[in-house]
């Protein structure tokens, strides 16, 4: 059974890097003033599905099958906004304890993606690429959380926004 969720999940994880590099998966518009500032994934299951934990076991294997500063941060940027489309969902839905547990944890997944393609020695287009994406996603987490009406959260978002600014980053 292990060798079955392994083997499924690293041929998913292939799909998903190839559909995410082709476009395909970022359909989800997050607009500010009538302009798309940034595109999330679709979510399906909810923490409400019985199926969840499955997802969430994925997800890890996923992370844990991606090997390379950029290709991990790729991952680890990708189930951040996984999180985040699932934020928006949840808040739309009212259920807004569950928005802010997965608001939060969407937060430190962007803030560990940003800080492994920090860590990658080389600097290439790709790199630069998923620094003004982390940038994008930053600013959309920003207007999302709002739907959540929590300090603390909105709080953590600016303060990641800030420390991006001291390093040179232009919102």
């Amino acid at each position: 059974m292990t060798i079955l969720m392994v083997s499924i999940s690293r041929a998913g994880l292939e799909i998903m890097i190839r559909e995410d590099g082709e476009g395909k998966l970022r359909s989800e518009p997050v607009m500010i003033n009538d302009k798309i500032i940034y595109r999330l994934p679709e979510v399906g299951i909810l923490p409400s599905n019985p199926l969840y934990g499955l997802k969430v076991i994925r997800e890890q294997l996923w992370e844990r099958f991606s090997f390379g500063g950029i290709r991990k941060s790729k991952v680890v940027l990708l189930m951040a906004d996984k999180k985040m489309a699932e934020t928006k969902k949840l808040i739309k839905d009212n259920d807004t304890k569950r928005a802010f547990k997965s608001g939060t944890e969407a937060v430190n997944k962007l803030k560990y993606a940003r800080g492994l393609v920090l860590e990658t020695q080389d600097f290439n287009t790709e790199k630069e690429q998923l620094i003004n994406q982390i940038k994008g996603a930053t600013l959309a987490y920003q207007e999302i959380v709002k739907g959540i009406n929590n300090p603390q959260l909105q709080q953590n978002i600016d303060d990641f926004k800030k420390e991006q600014e001291k390093e040179g980053l232009v919102f």
